[in-house]
């Protein structure tokens, strides 16, 4: 993929989100749902993302055709850091060259993007267990991830595209945290990466902002009472 290509298709990607209202994951995240560095799976095909427990900072992206029943099968996506807080990213059992060749590109500071940060890839598996990924690491502990991710392996067409957070679907083929949870997500389209699956995730996640948030009140509570007393 050329520099070019890739910032058409990043910026297409953020003038989509900025059209339509984008779901976003409250679940477990945390929890490596079962992939080592051997580079194949057993797992289903599809999307696999995880952050580790002992590090909020550090995230990983996996994907596998394993089980697929045409291949090879292509994957295409982006991840669109808002807050600007992408340290760098690294590539997982990528190839070079040949017929399951793979890239990936990164832009920071994009202005395009809100000034925020951005990665966007295209990659080949086979259908027998290999897999390739992206693992990146964050600045800081307050992100919003935006998640766009394509695959040859989904059954997504035009009457599956949808504009509004209200008609999202469960994104089969995407699985998140040990749990492997299925995101809800829009079905959306841009003319360099095909139908995809759109989804945000908050870094920390949204339930542990409100434990914070509550934990925070009764802090507040607290202190009132030793003041009145």
């Amino acid at each position: 993929m050329t520099n070019l290509k890739g910032l058409i298709f990043i910026l297409a990607t953020a003038f989509t989100s900025i059209a339509m209202a984008t779901p976003q994951y409250t679940g477990n995240t945390l929890g490596n749902p079962g992939f080592d560095n051997s580079g194949t799976s057993t797992l289903p095909g599809g999307y696999y993302i995880w952050n580790d427990s002992s590090d909020s900072k550090q995230w990983h992206l996996r994907w596998t055709g394993n089980g697929a029943t045409t291949g090879p099968v292509d994957w295409f996506g982006s991840i669109i850091f808002h807050d600007s807080n992408l340290n760098s990213t690294s590539d997982f059992k990528f190839e070079t060259s040949g017929t399951y060749a793979d890239s990936y590109l990164e832009t920071y500071d994009n202005p395009f993007l809100g000034f925020g940060d951005g990665v966007i890839f295209e990659a080949v598996t086979n259908t027998s267990g290999g897999v390739d990924g992206l693992d990146f690491y964050l600045d800081s502990n307050i992100e919003l991830l935006g998640f766009s991710l394509g695959s040859s392996l989904f059954e997504l067409g035009p009457d599956d595209l949808n504009l509004f957070d209200k008609n999202a679907v469960s994104a089969m083929g995407i699985y998140i945290g040990e749990d492997m949870a299925n995101p809800d997500a829009l079905v959306t389209y841009t003319p360099f990466g095909g139908y995809r699956y759109q989804f945000e995730i908050a870094v920390p996640e949204p339930t542990s902002l409100a434990i914070l948030g509550l934990g925070l009140i009764g802090l507040g509570v607290a202190r009132r009472r030793v003041k009145n007393s």
